[in-house]
């Protein structure tokens, strides 16, 4: 199609006045430098680099730009149109003119027969409406943005895995110390063989666990490998997780965050857009438009009580975040004690483990509790700019 519209607008050129077309820039076939397969990605560069580097949002762009190219095209043909019927006009005055000799009146006329088929042949191109291309832009823009947001989350997602994984890891300390104690029990005649297997049995468990999530972040590297337009095998480095932004928080008001965000909508966007193509010609086109309006109305209730939910878990992981600092203030001076206590000869080295592994857990439930309030802040962010919760 696009070579027709191409050798269409050829001929246009060639049977109207001499009207100067946009030149349209090589592709660039130069050949970028390798990258590196060893690199350090931050939370607040995870945008740029996908939007900039994401084969699918690279897609995307050159689709949204060929739709342009049509448009373009479509407007070049309107302006010959119009060149075509003032040529015509003319022509048709010099056919109707006594005066013209026959050979004039016989070029004139075969002149007009071709700019009718050229005119013919402009109508029947299957160009891309203005509503077509700003829909088309506007769920480019939303799949681009979902693109952005799944890669924040993943990087979240590893950050937790992690802390999973510090939890699992102090814990074996204290099962590998279990394990001892029921061979040394069992070997004293104190304690039973099922004693000894039931405890190997929890730590074979456990290291099982911790493979698992090995392997889960890995996974997660080979996904953030892909979309930030990296080889899936990349040796990607996680940055370290931000802190929740309470100052955002703080300043939240909802109900401006409400309609900034039913504004915002791609969806309510899109389906405004989808309803204006529709006519009213017809009652099937009719109850269409209806459809779309109902939908508009019911995104519209869906995003109210979707950021007020969203602010509600907010705030309770804030609390809870709060009850988790306290805990691990008391766990810390557990452990202080515990360690003056052991050098004392106080307490063995079992219950020493123990209170050390309860600490470091805790400041793990902090870490998490942190991570968590923070992606759930990030979340109430992107339904203010336009994506759903979910």
């Amino acid at each position: 199609m696009k070579n027709k519209k191409i050798a269409a607008l050829a001929i246009a050129i060639v049977l109207t006045a001499n009207m100067a077309l946009p030149a349209f820039a090589a592709e660039n076939t130069e050949q970028d430098a390798p990258k590196s397969t060893a690199y350090l990605v931050s939370y607040s560069q995870i945008e740029q680099i996908v939007l900039d580097n994401n084969l699918q949002v690279e897609n995307n762009e050159l689709t949204l730009d060929n739709l342009m190219e049509e448009d373009e095209l479509k407007k070049q043909y309107e302006r010959i149109s119009d060149s075509i019927d003032q040529t015509s006009a003319t022509l048709a005055a010099v056919i109707g003119n006594a005066s013209a000799t026959q050979d004039l009146k016989t070029v004139a006329a075969g002149t007009s027969a071709a700019l009718a088929v050229l005119k013919t042949l402009f109508a029947s191109q299957e160009d891309a409406s203005e509503d077509t291309i700003n829909l088309t832009e506007l769920q480019i823009k939303q799949a681009n943005n979902q693109l952005v947001k799944a890669a924040q989350s993943l990087f979240s997602t590893y950050h937790q895995l992690q802390y999973n994984l510090e939890s699992l890891k102090n814990n074996r300390t204290a099962l590998e110390d279990s394990v001892r104690a029921a061979q040394v029990r069992y070997q004293l005649g104190a304690g039973t063989a099922a004693a000894v297997e039931d405890a190997e049995a929890s730590l074979a468990t456990l290291n099982k666990n911790i493979t698992d999530l090995q392997n889960q972040s890995l996974s997660i590297k080979y996904q953030m490998n892909q979309l930030l337009g990296h080889q899936y095998n990349d040796q990607i480095v996680f940055g370290k997780m931000p802190d929740p932004d309470i100052k955002y928080v703080e300043t939240i008001q909802l109900q401006d965050d409400i309609a900034e965000a039913q504004k915002a909508s791609y969806k309510i966007q899109i389906t405004k857009l989808q309803r204006s193509i529709l006519n009213e010609d017809t009652h099937q086109e009719k109850d269409k438009r209806k459809a779309k309006s109902n939908d508009i109305d019911a995104e519209i209730q869906k995003i109210s009580a979707s950021m007020a939910t969203q602010l509600d878990t907010i705030k309770q992981q804030q609390a809870a975040l709060a009850l988790e600092q306290k805990n691990l203030d008391i766990a810390k001076r557990k452990w202080d004690q515990a360690v003056q206590q052991y050098e004392l000869g106080v307490i063995s080295s079992i219950t020493l483990n123990q209170l050390k592994s309860n600490y470091l857990n805790q400041e793990i439930i902090v870490k998490t509790a942190k991570s968590t309030l923070f992606w759930n802040i990030e979340s109430y962010r992107w339904l203010v700019k336009g994506l759903p919760a979910s």
